[in-house]
């Protein structure tokens, strides 16, 4: 890949998709956080720079990859790891056992927006600036194009106002009981991927997954 820095998590069973449709599903986040930054270790977020300090390039790159390997096999209840519970949760409508967690995790493909990693303080949330964004359009563009999903989820109303448009267009979701949110639908290589947005499963309404399972369910139609 010639524009992402951070490679997704690609599921082995992607292909197969999710639900009784098969949707091939991207889920979309918006950073990583990193605890060098802002501490005088280095300059700023590249890999040369996370080279001088130790890490590798897998330590770079991979950095998804963990996140996801470290949720789904490894999961002990860790603060850290609850926005991840909360969204397989919110998409299934229930509590998963080991087994549904690793099945589900593997039939979709995790991604971060921006290419970069931000400085992450306790208990504060890191404002993105234009220069964070350097790159993001293209990297994403290039998964979309590669990996074809079916549909895309957007973690939080900060990401979703953060994308680029690409001359997408437009529309509402509306739930049965009348609830709503917003969708932005690509045309990426003649294939229309909408992508909707959803409160991310980190805020206190995100974590609501009973609310947000009826999006889920309509969505994944």
């Amino acid at each position: 890949m010639q524009y992402v820095n951070f490679f997704p998590w690609v599921g082995k069973n992607y292909t197969q998709g999710i639900g009784q449709n098969h949707v091939k599903l991207l889920v979309l986040g918006e950073s990583h956080y990193c605890h060098d930054l802002g501490c005088g270790k280095c300059s700023g977020c590249n890999l040369s720079n996370c080279l001088k300090l130790g890490y590798t390039k897998d330590d770079f790159h991979n950095q998804t990859i963990e996140y996801v390997k470290d949720l789904v096999y490894s999961y002990s209840g860790a603060n850290y790891q609850q926005t991840g519970i909360c969204f397989e949760r919110a998409v299934m409508g229930k509590i998963l056992n080991q087994t549904e967690r690793e099945d589900f995790w593997n039939r979709l493909i995790f991604y971060n927006f921006i290419q970069k990693d931000l400085p992450k303080k306790d208990g504060e949330r890191t404002p993105v600036s234009k220069d964070d964004l350097i790159g993001s359009q293209e990297a994403l563009e290039e998964i979309l194009s590669i990996y074809q999903p079916d549909k895309v989820v957007v973690w939080g109303s900060r990401l979703y106002n953060i994308l680029p448009s690409l001359n997408g267009t437009g529309k509402t979701l509306q739930t049965a009981d009348g609830a709503k949110t917003d969708i932005w639908i690509y045309t990426i290589n003649g294939k229309s991927i909408p992508c909707m947005k959803v409160n991310h499963p980190s805020t206190p309404s995100g974590k609501s997954w009973e609310h947000w399972h009826k999006f889920y369910t309509e969505f994944l139609r």
